[in-house]
Formats: C-alpha cells, sequence, structure tokens
C-alpha cells in the first residue's frame, strides 16, 4: 500500500490532470497493498513529512527481541499500525520496535533525514537496510556521548537514502523516561531552516526567562526582600529545565556526560518546586493567614527537597513515581493555600491563582499528552512553555504590585503621619502649659508601674514555681470547672492518661475517662464534696486513650471563688505499682507458709519412706539373689531358689515388690522437690552464657523420655530471637536449667492437650537486655490459661495435670530458684485461647 504524503509546510500545488493519474494509481495500492504503508518523498514541494500514521508499532516488554527477529516472518503480524498518529506510550519499562518503508523514487531531489521531534530517550536504535539485505545499526541517545550521532543536533536526526528507497527501516527505543516518538522526513534544506527558526525562537523564550531572572535579583539586590531572591532561583530553575527539556544541555553543556540529563531532569525538576513552595509561603503569608495549611506546606516542601537530593545518587526509575507524586501533592496543597488565602480577601492570593492556573493549565496538557490521553497535536507538546512563561511574567508583574502597593501604604501613612504632625502641633502650647503636671504624674505613674512589674514578675515566678513543681510530682495534679471539664493538668496526668496537651486544650470531659458506674459513683462524690466542702477520696479505673484500665486513688476538693463553687482540684494517684506489690506480697508470703510446711512434711515423711524402700530392697535380694545364706536354708526346706524365684515371678510377687520400689523412689523425688522448695540455695554462682543455657536445655528437652510419650518434641517448631548485646551473668547455670525445662515441659503438655490440627505447636525464645536486668521469654501457642489459673500456677501442689503425670511443684520450685536464690522475677502472661508466656528476669552483677 502506497500512501503520497504532503509536506507539513506550505501550499500544496493545483492538482494537474497527470498528477491526478498518479494519485488513482496510488490509491489502487492502498485496496491491493497487504497492509504495509509506503511513505513516498514526492508529491510536493520539499519540506516535512509527517509519517506518524504510517508507522507500524511493536511493543518488546522482555527488551531481548533481535532485528533478527523482527524481520522475519514470524514477526511481521505482530507488528500494530499507529492508527491516529499517535506519539505517546507513557512510562513504560519495556522497548519499542517501530517500523516504515519509503516508496520508490528515482526523482526525488535533494538530501532527507528522518527528525525524531522528542529529545530525551536513553537509547533509540535507527536500522537502515543495505543492498545486501542487512541493515545498517546507528545508535544514540542520552546514554552515549553526543559526538555519536550521526547529525549533531539536540534532536535524533538520521540521514535516508531515497535512491535506496523501497525498503523497510526499523527504530527501537527505550528509556527509563516517557517513551515518545514524533517521527517525519525532512528535506536537508527545510530541516536547517526549521533548526535554525526553532534555535531561533527557543532563545528568544530562554532568554526571557533568564532576563526575568535578572530581574527579580536586580529587584533583591535593590530591596532587599526575601521574596524576589526565592522567586529568581525559582525562574532559573525554570529556566535550567526547560534547556534540559529543549535539548540544549546535553548539545552544549554536557555532551560527554551520557546519563547526565536523566539526573539533572529529576533534580531540578523537585528543585523548582522546592523554591515554588519556599516563595508561596512567603508571598502568601501562609504561617499567618493558614497556620495549618502552612504546616502541611512545609511538610511537602521538605519532602520535595528531599527528593531532590536523593536524584543526585539514586537512578531515576526508583525516584520518576515518587518525585511525580510529591510535585503533584505540592501543587495541590498550594492552590489549596491560595484558595485559602482568597477567601481572607488576600490581594497577591488573586494574583497567584491566576498564574498558576495558566502554568498548571499547560503542565496537565503536557502530562496528559505525555501519558498518551490527549491527541498528538503541537499545541499541547509546547504548552507549558507558554504557560510557565506567562506565569512568570504575572507573578513578576505581581511581585511588583506589592512593592508598589506597599510604597502607596507607606505614603499614605507618611501623609496621615504628617496630618497628626500639624494637630499635635497646634496642640503643642497647651500641653507645654500642663507639662509640669503631667511629669508629676508621670513620676507617680513610673513609680505605680515599678511596682506592679514587679508584682507581675512575681506572680509570673510563683505560677512558674508552682508548674514546674507541678510537674516534678509523681501523682497527677488537676483542676476541673463545674462540669467537670479537665482545665489544668500537670505533666504526669498526660503520661497516666495518654492524651496530648493538644488534646487537653480541645477539651477533655473527667467523667470520659472513667467506666460509667465509676463515673456514677464520682458524680456521687463530687456532690457530697460539694455540699460538705470536704475533700473527697475513692479508688476507680481510669481509661486512657489507648483503652488500657489504670486502677487509680483520687482525691480532690472545692474550688471557692467569692464563697461560690467554680470547680474542683484534685490529685490522682496511680494504683498500678502498689496493686502488682500487694499481689506480690501475697505470692510470697504463701509461698512462705507453704514452703514451711512443705519442708516439715517432707522431714517427717522421709525416715518411713526410706524403711519402706530398704526393707523391699531387703526382701528383693533374699527372694531373687543366690546368696549363701538363701541357698542354705532352701535346701534344709527341700526346695531351691530357682523354684522360689519362678513362683514368685509367676505369681507376680516380683513385679508387685518392683512397683512399690519405684512409687518408693518418686516419693523419695517429690520429697526432695519440697525440700529444695523449701530451702535456701547455698550454691556458688558463676558467669553463665544464657544463650548456650538455653540451647541445651532445648535439646535435653528433646531427648527426655517422658516429654516424648505424649507427643515428638521435634514438631514443635522452635523460633529463637537472641539479642547480641546480653552480658554473660553470674547464676547457678543448673538451677536455671532446671527453671527452663520445668517450663517448657509444661508448654509441651499444654500444646500436646490442644486437638486441634490447623495449630502447629510452636515455642519461642526470646533473650534480651533491659537496663540492668536480663529478660527471658518463652511464649507458646498452647490452649493459655484463665485468670484464676494464672494467680496459682506458681503454688505447691498446683497443678492442672492428672495425678500420674504432675506433683504440681516443677514452677513453684522454679519462683524460689528465681526469686529467692537469684533475686529475679517470675511471672506469667496469659489468657484462653491466646498461650502463655512466661517471662523470666535475673539481675546483671557487675
Amino acid at each position: 500500500m502506497e500512501i503520497v504524503k504532503t509536506p507539513m509546510h506550505g501550499i500544496a500545488p493545483i492538482l494537474t490532470r497527470k498528477r491526478l493519474y498518479s494519485i488513482v494509481l496510488l490509491m489502487s495500492f492502498v485496496f491491493l497493498s497487504p497492509g504495509h504503508a509506503l511513505v513516498s518523498l514526492s508529491g510536493g514541494s520539499p519540506g516535512e513529512i509527517s509519517i506518524q500514521r504510517d508507522l507500524y508499532v511493536l511493543e518488546d516488554p522482555t527488551k531481548t527481541v533481535s532485528i533478527q527477529e523482527v524481520t522475519s516472518p514470524k514477526f511481521l503480524n505482530r507488528f500494530v499500525l499507529n492508527e491516529g498518529g499517535r506519539t505517546s506510550y507513557g512510562y513504560s519499562n519495556a522497548a519499542f520496535w517501530i517500523k516504515f518503508s519509503i516508496a520508490k523514487d528515482r526523482h526525488t531531489p535533494g538530501k532527507w533525514y528522518l527528525k525524531h521531534s522528542y529529545p530525551h530517550l536513553d537509547t533509540i536504535e535507527f536500522y537502515a537496510p543495505k543492498k545486501d539485505g542487512t541493515y545498517t545499526l546507528t545508535k544514540t541517545g542520552d546514554s552515549f556521548l553526543f559526538s555519536d550521532r550521526p547529525v549533531p543536533n539536540r534532536l535524533f536526526v538520521f540521514p535516508v537514502f531515497p535512491e535506496e528507497a523501497g525498503s523497510t527501516y526499523y527504530l527501537r527505543l527505550s528509556s527509563q523516561g516517557a517513551i515518545n516518538f514524533t517521527l517525519s522526513l525532512v528535506e536537508e534544506h527545510s530541516f536547517r531552516q526549521q533548526n535554525h527558526n526553532s534555535q531561533f525562537v527557543a532563545g528568544l523564550y530562554l532568554g526571557a526567562l533568564l532576563i526575568m531572572v535578572a530581574y527579580n535579583l536586580f529587584f533583591f539586590g535593590f530591596v532587599r526582600e526575601q521574596l524576589y531572591l526565592y522567586y529568581g532561583i525559582h525562574v532559573l530553575f525554570i529556566a535550567l529545565h526547560q534547556i534540559i527539556w529543549f535539548g540544549f544541555g546535553f548539545e552544549y553543556l554536557w555532551p560527554n556526560h551520557p546519563g547526565l540529563n536523566n539526573i539533572l531532569d529529576m533534580f531540578v525538576g523537585s528543585g523548582l518546586f522546592f523554591f515554588l513552595g519556599v516563595f508561596a509561603m512567603n508571598f502568601l503569608q501562609t504561617k499567618q493567614n493558614t497556620p495549618r495549611i502552612h504546616s502541611l506546606l512545609m511538610v511537602t516542601t521538605s519532602l520535595v527537597g528531599i527528593c531532590a537530593m536523593l536524584s543526585l545518587v539514586l537512578e531515576r526509575k526508583y525516584l520518576l513515581g515518587l518525585g511525580n507524586n510529591m510535585n503533584s501533592i505540592q501543587i495541590l496543597v498550594l492552590f489549596v493555600a491560595a484558595i485559602t488565602c482568597l477567601f481572607k480577601n488576600l490581594r497577591q492570593a488573586y494574583i497567584f491563582l491566576v498564574a498558576w492556573s495558566i502554568a498548571l493549565l499547560g503542565g496537565l496538557s503536557l502530562a496528559l499528552y505525555k501519558s498518551g490521553l490527549l491527541p498528538e497535536i503541537d499545541v499541547f507538546f509546547y504548552s507549558i512553555q507558554v504557560g510557565i512563561l506567562l506565569n512568570v511574567l504575572l507573578i513578576s508583574l505581581g511581585l511588583a504590585d506589592r512593592i508598589n502597593h506597599m510604597k502607596n501604604a507607606l505614603a499614605r501613612s507618611r501623609e496621615k503621619i504628617h496630618q497628626q504632625n500639624l494637630v499635635l502641633m497646634d496642640k503643642n502650647d497647651a500641653i507645654s502649659c500642663t507639662n509640669e503636671t503631667l511629669a508629676a504624674v508621670n513620676q507617680a505613674f513610673e513609680t505605680q508601674n515599678q511596682d506592679l512589674t514587679k508584682t507581675c514578675i512575681s506572680l509570673e515566678m510563683s505560677e512558674k514555681r508552682f508548674r514546674d513543681l507541678a510537674d516534678l510530682l509523681p501523682q497527677t495534679v488537676f483542676e476541673l470547672d463545674i462540669d467537670g471539664n479537665i482545665i489544668y493538668s500537670n505533666r504526669h496526668g498526660f503520661e497516666i492518661t495518654g492524651y496530648s496537651p493538644e488534646d487537653y486544650k480541645n477539651g477533655i470531659n473527667i467523667f470520659s475517662l472513667f467506666r460509667v458506674k465509676d463515673c456514677l459513683r464520682m458524680k456521687a462524690a463530687m456532690a457530697s464534696i460539694l455540699a460538705s466542702n470536704a475533700i473527697g477520696q475513692g479508688e476507680y479505673l481510669l481509661k486512657q486513650k489507648n483503652g488500657d484500665m489504670v486502677s487509680v486513688s483520687l482525691y480532690a476538693s472545692v474550688i471557692l471563688s467569692k464563697d461560690a463553687p467554680v470547680g474542683f482540684r484534685g490529685v490522682l494517684v496511680d494504683l498500678s505499682e502498689r496493686k502488682k506489690a500487694e499481689e506480690r506480697m501475697i505470692q510470697t508470703e504463701k509461698m512462705m507458709s507453704l514452703g514451711g510446711l512443705a519442708a516439715g512434711m517432707a522431714h517427717e515423711i522421709n525416715n518411713p519412706l526410706a524403711g519402706i524402700i530398704q526393707s523391699v530392697q531387703v526382701v528383693q535380694n533374699r527372694l531373687t539373689k543366690d546368696l549363701p545364706v538363701n541357698l542354705t536354708l532352701a535346701e534344709a526346706l527341700g526346695t531351691s531358689m530357682s523354684v522360689i524365684t519362678d513362683f514368685m515371678e509367676k505369681r507376680g510377687v516380683l513385679k508387685q515388690l518392683e512397683n512399690i520400689r519405684n512409687a518408693g523412689k518418686n516419693a523419695a523425688q517429690i520429697i526432695e522437690n519440697m525440700l529444695s522448695f523449701a530451702r535456701k540455695s547455698d550454691s556458688v554462682k558463676r558467669e553463665h552464657s544464657l544463650e548456650q543455657i538455653l540451647d541445651n536445655t532445648l535439646a535435653l528437652a528433646q531427648n527426655d523420655y517422658d516429654l516424648k510419650k505424649e507427643y515428638d518434641f521435634k514438631h514443635i517448631e522452635i523460633i529463637r530471637e537472641y539479642s547480641p548485646d546480653v552480658p554473660r551473668i553470674l547464676c547457678e547455670g543448673s538451677k536455671i536449667q532446671q527453671v527452663v525445662f520445668n517450663i517448657l515441659k509444661n508448654a509441651s503438655y499444654a500444646m500436646s492437650s490442644q486437638k486441634t490440627k490447623d495449630c502447629k505447636p510452636r515455642l519461642v525464645l526470646r533473650l534480651l537486655k533491659e537496663e540492668e536486668m536480663v529478660l527471658i521469654e518463652i511464649s507458646d501457642n498452647g490452649p493459655g490459661m484463665d485468670e484464676k489459673t494464672r494467680k496459682k500456677i506458681f503454688e505447691p501442689f498446683f497443678t492442672t495435670k492428672s495425678s500420674d503425670k504432675g506433683t504440681g511443684l516443677g514452677l513453684s520450685v522454679s519462683y524460689f530458684i528465681i526469686v529467692d536464690d537469684h533475686g529475679g522475677e517470675l511471672k506469667v502472661d496469659s489468657a484462653p485461647g491466646k498461650g502463655a508466656t512466661f517471662s523470666i528476669k535475673l539481675p546483671i552483677f557487675r
């Protein structure tokens, strides 16, 4: 299919009959061609011929397709016609292949170029056909030296040879930025004329921007108004961005530094938005007019500045999305601030909105154009340049208007002062007459003022002293109005409730901090305080901001003003530590009492138990051992030891004796545990690594027979979370190992009793340092325990196991090993269905 293209510039000549026949012939090729468009270089005066609608495009997401593959029949039908002359495929990580063909025409005058009008591509490869069927590769782009370009130009330009036309040309495009392409064929003379014109127009445009930079910096040096400095730097960044955008930076400034375009494009783009934010905050006076938006604008401006700095060290692909999003958010916040100032009738807000609406419209058009959402029309490609120039002019005029407005205001102030001076001069004679009187009054006033100043300073110091002292107190000091609204709280009040001073300023009622039933009691107590003018006290549960409950004691009295109650003043005492201390004291007293009982019982039971075990051993020796006495007596009675032994075995007597002996040993072990529970340790403490103790105990647990009777310990998932900064500590290693082993054994039993198949047993061992203590945490995902069970877990003989599987002494002995022998802490946190976590704290002895 052959398509005759007319030049983009000039008026087409009037059709002659001969040319009409040529068009008819060409139209016939449209219907006979197999879908491959040919571009003709004839048919009009020399100029520029757009080939956008005659291109075929292939997207290569893998970036691995070669020229041999795309020219093979396999890829013939994979190319898609660039319908509508599309020029942008937005931001993409893929490579794009473009092909087109030039019709054979031996009468084409002059030299021709293929021009790619978008100067920002990392890599562009041009494959020109040769007579032997191969292709000549020309590779260029921002990733290559400028001197490597076949035609030294800011755009990508490749020479084509009409005399070799009739073959297909290929382009391969890839870039970290937007994939844009506007391809045309340009005759040499027209290309040079266009290049000259574009250079001239761009020079005027960039010159205008640099003039505005000099204009604003000149005014900064003249009037010392920082606004001119901020805006001058902002316009300078705009000029640099446009130099990069037009491709002049790579052509003239850094032709030997490939890839610098991508770095500077991100840096300069974010930099101009950073200085725009700084300028807007001062120009619109956002700190005074819109404090909240000013804070948000400070954050967005800082983030844009960070993006600018990061663009110098990170690749563009990591920051492209973040930078564009932050710039968009910056623009949105600026417009919200300007609109807010507009509602406050701020004069400069009108100018700011109009100027940046024009620039934003141009930028939005370009963004949509680059994303492929707007038609490929040149006006959209250059819309941002027009918008930027108008914006710079309007803002600069706005700054000048601001100076004029300030001068007019100053002139009006001077005129007003002049008029006031005239009035004062008229009254000067009258004032002079009373000058002595005023002097005397003034002296008296000065004396009173000094006294008042001293009083105010004293009051301020007294108030500051009160607040400082109140903040030092470990209790909450507060004041309420008559309705219960908190009007003052010291620092401890913020800590215990979890609310910030800002929350208190916004208003918090004290009744919202307690449960409903506590509020009823509190209201009744306040009514009683008002009636009796006495100090009231009560214990309540305070609800913190995060939902936790804290036990507190509240003391309050009435605040009177002119004998009328105006509020309440009180103190709030945190009872959490006291409650914990009471619980520990009760537990310790219980353990001490039970320890004494256990010691007494152990001594009383140990003597008869030893006799039983010894007697059973003697009976076993006399019935089974081939002792001389046994043999002699059996022979005297007419029997033998083998007969007696066989009889005992068949009657089960020997088994019963062994059972009695084993039961005695178990009882002896229980007695030993009770004695260990009751007595103080006198063992020597040595330095040990807790990490090694935990690992050795895990290895021991995996080989324990009793554990394996209930489960396979190797099926339990073990997670170790050891902090590297945990020091070695002084302890009795074997006893710490015994404590850890007891906890592991109880955890394994609890998880084995959980029959849910979906719940895989898991143990988590944590080891970390907390100030002057070392913390060991052992957590399981078993069934957990209720509050009643948790409080009894360390009591001797308390167990949730059956009588044949536990004595209830393991954890009680562990408690005394940690608390009494090592001066540490042992506690458990658990809830039904949420597993259990045992916490062991051991002091670090230096």
